[in-house]
């Protein structure tokens, strides 16, 4: 099989071409994060990325699909089923640890509705205004909490890297697998790739419970 070796879906985009002109690069296959530099700990990322959209690379999704990763779909705000949330992607290094979560932002909050910076509250009959008062969010919130990654991983693929994919052979392979996994049929003619769904905004979730 014969995967890309760089994305191609974006080079017509005027957008990513402003975007990496501005900062006077090329889009290109980015990771696997898999070694954070010693003055941090980043997500950790067992599988390339397009270092654009941050879409898994194809033959890492396809390698990841046959080890037990799992589709779910996303909303179609684009009129067709332009992104997958790919989950359960095994990981060679559960006890990695990250930062995972954190806080950043105001030190206070409105100790009514709980939003920095509160809410106005003047007009609310519900609310007394003498109740509205600032409070302290405390240290544990505000820093980042480094934890474990834990035994899988997530991430995301846009459908419009299958037309990175140029070898027949291979799109074909991976076609198949992402239809058996999606619930959408995928192929392509000279006209570019398609996609057959059950029907418009159709979504599918493999996760089991």
């Amino acid at each position: 099989m014969i995967w890309p070796e760089r994305p191609t879906c974006h080079d017509g985009d005027n957008e990513a071409r402003r975007i990496t002109q501005a900062i006077d690069t090329s889009i290109a296959w980015r990771g696997p994060i898999d070694e954070p530099p010693a003055s941090g700990r980043l997500t950790f990322e067992p599988f390339r990325s397009c270092s654009y959209c941050g879409s898994i690379h194809p033959e890492d999704l396809f390698t990841a699909l046959n080890a037990g990763a799992e589709l779910n779909g996303s909303d179609w705000k684009y009129g067709w089923p332009h992104k997958f949330y790919v989950d359960r992607i095994p990981n060679p290094h559960p006890d990695r640890e990250v930062w995972r979560g954190g806080y950043s932002g105001p030190k206070y909050r409105c100790r009514t509705c709980g939003f920095e910076p509160p809410r106005r509250h003047g007009r609310s009959r519900s609310v007394s205004t003498s109740r509205i008062a600032w409070t302290i969010r405390s240290p544990a919130n505000i820093g980042r909490p480094v934890r474990p990654v834990g035994p899988f991983v997530h991430g995301k693929f846009y459908k419009t890297h299958l037309a990175d994919i140029s070898d027949e052979e291979t799109f074909v392979a991976f076609a198949k697998l992402l239809s058996e996994k999606s619930g959408i049929e995928w192929t392509r003619d000279q006209n570019g790739v398609k996609y057959k769904a059950p029907h418009s905004g159709y979504q599918r979730s493999t996760l089991k419970a």
